[in-house]
């Protein structure tokens, strides 16, 4: 039997066409030198206007480009995160981010979010863990891996906490900001006013919105003095983003991304997880309202688990089911996993239903093992 990968951050749609012929007229020009760290100023300034259209005003001196979107949080890390400082997240969060702060010395705080708050952080929780470590705030919105999306008002409320009650920087990751249902907005902090706009960093990206995760472009967008040292971080990794890569996002750009992502059939395949997921024993869980991911929340003592048995507990449970679920402890609890919907619709169909019957085979089998399930 076949593994069915529900693991993989991967949006189910094609690269646009307008991105493929941007490229092949690069090559064709001869476009495929360097073009430096900061990247090239056709991109820089599309993705200037595109920033523009989210009430995000940055200009194209204040915008580097990278591969991908995870180098340029690295890049911009690096510019604010000293040895012993703290940077500020919520739980759960995107996985990849504790290795960078840590590889720079620093420390990433969690701040626990619940089902109830709709796993998304609160101003008085933001307010009482600042501190002067501070010097990072890392915000996803629409969140990886939750699909917890902000409202204005929420950002507010955050933005007050930064702007009044630390000298803190916000990195906000909207990488999945084409991504949104129900008919919600996908707000920017930096959208809220000149003064969150001064200590706003937002992270973007062509490979979510685009189908170009394979592209590997990436763009930060904040304070000059901020994205200059981050340019000069990237310069020292890698030189600049890949010259074709580059041209291929203009061409993307100059695109619909509403046409292209289909946010329609992403929310029929949300609606599908979450109504599959919200019957099983022992998981919690909310209904995403953006990004590509329902989160799962284990309660181990309704599965018959003990603390401590959670990672094992995912491994069993992905093996016996032939699936392959995102988790390991990457998003901060080991409680929390992760399933990717945005695949075709039989596929995603057949991996929850056998998550839901090995599922139910290990919950009962725990429960005998522990004597829970038997009677007097």
């Amino acid at each position: 039997m076949k593994t069915i990968d529900l693991a993989t951050g991967v949006p189910d749609i094609e690269s646009p066409q307008s991105a493929a012929a941007a490229a092949v007229d690069a090559i064709r020009r001869g476009d495929t030198r360097y073009v430096g760290a900061a990247g090239i100023a056709p991109l820089r300034e599309a993705i200037s206007r595109a920033l523009h259209e989210r009430g995000l005003a940055y200009d194209p001196s204040q915008i580097m480009v990278a591969a991908g979107a995870k180098l340029c949080v690295f890049c911009v890390l690096s510019a604010l995160v000293k040895p012993g400082s703290n940077v500020v997240v919520p739980v759960p969060h995107y996985g990849g981010y504790r290795g960078q702060v840590e590889r720079l010395g620093g420390r990433l705080v969690g701040l626990t979010t619940t089902r109830e708050t709709g796993y998304k952080l609160t101003g008085a929780q933001l307010r009482d863990a600042l501190d002067g470590d501070t010097s990072v705030v890392l915000l996803n919105s629409p969140a990886n891996p939750s699909g917890a999306v902000y409202t204005a008002e929420e950002l507010a409320a955050l933005a007050d906490a930064v702007v009044n009650h630390s000298s803190a920087i916000v990195l906000s990751d909207e990488i999945y900001s084409r991504f949104v249902y129900d008919g919600r907005a996908a707000h920017s902090i930096g959208s809220l006013g000149p003064e969150i706009l001064a200590r706003t960093v937002t992270i973007d990206g062509v490979s979510k919105a685009y189908g170009m995760t394979g592209w590997r472009v990436g763009y930060a967008a904040g304070p000059k003095a901020v994205i200059d040292e981050a340019r000069r971080v990237h310069a020292s990794l890698c030189n600049c983003a890949s010259s074709i890569s580059q041209w291929a996002a203009v061409g993307a750009l100059s695109g619909t991304p509403q046409d292209h992502h289909d946010v329609r059939r992403h929310q029929e395949l949300r609606d599908l997880a979450h109504a599959v997921v919200g019957r099983w024993r022992g998981i919690r869980t909310v209904k995403p309202s953006g990004a590509i991911y329902q989160l799962i929340e284990l309660v181990p003592e309704e599965l018959g688990i003990a603390q401590g048995e959670e990672l094992s507990f995912f491994e069993a449970w992905a093996c016996r089911a032939r699936v392959s679920i995102a988790h390991n402890g990457r998003f901060g609890e080991p409680v929390f996993g992760r399933l990717t919907f945005s695949i075709p619709r039989p596929e995603l169909q057949e991996g929850l239903g056998r998550l839901s019957v090995a599922l139910e085979e290990l919950a009962d089998t725990n429960q005998l093992s522990s004597g829970k399930g038997t009677t007097q």
